[in-house]
């Protein structure tokens, strides 16, 4: 299957079952599914695993501390998931100090959502500020990979330029070898 899209008429189990199987599963949005501490727990051990997700929609799921735990270990591991929404669960400062530290691991996550949590002025500013350095770390890894590339391509026109000039060295080598004094450069 590839890039599918889950929307929340899909269920828990089976979206589950094609991130362990590793389907090209880009987005989940499992909004107002109710899935509690213990369908984060499933979703998280398949999030550890799978490596194509970028995007997770987990809102109004009544999602506690605990759940966010177990989301909070998955992150650490993962290094695909870019976009989180946990709005309107019951997260609270216990999940928010989770993710915190799962933030400083992962350096893939640029955004989450995490209003109406019960969450403290102090652990939101903490989760952003580690959000930003994701944020500009990723702009860096994009930006090195950009000028790696250039690089690469940069040699890759220099081979060919030299290898064209060593050719026609030759022919011109060969032309003179061969007594024809007459040369036309272009």
């Amino acid at each position: 299957m590839k890039n599918t899209e889950y929307q929340y008429q899909q269920g828990l189990t089976e979206i589950i079952k094609d991130l362990l199987v590793g389907k090209d599963v880009k987005t989940i949005n499992l909004y107002g599914k109710n899935i509690g501490d213990m369908g984060a727990k499933y979703l998280a051990e398949a999030i550890k695993i799978n490596q194509s997700v970028t995007q997770i929609n987990l809102k109004f799921n009544n999602i506690g501390a605990e759940g966010v735990k177990y989301f909070a270990e998955a992150l650490k591991i993962n290094q695909t998931v870019i976009h989180i929404s946990l709005e309107s669960n019951n997260i609270g400062d216990v999940g928010a100090k989770y993710l915190a530290e799962a933030l400083r691991v992962n350096q893939t996550v640029t955004l989450i959502y995490l209003c109406e949590n019960r969450i403290r002025d102090e652990w939101l500013n903490n989760i952003e500020e580690t959000l930003d350095k994701n944020a500009k770390q990723q702009k860096l890894k994009q930006k090195q990979a950009e000028e790696k590339l250039k690089i690469e391509l940069e040699v890759k026109i220099e081979e060919k330029v030299a290898g064209e000039f060593q050719k026609n060295i030759m022919n011109i080598s060969q032309l003179i070898a061969e007594g024809n004094t007459k040369i036309q450069v272009d």
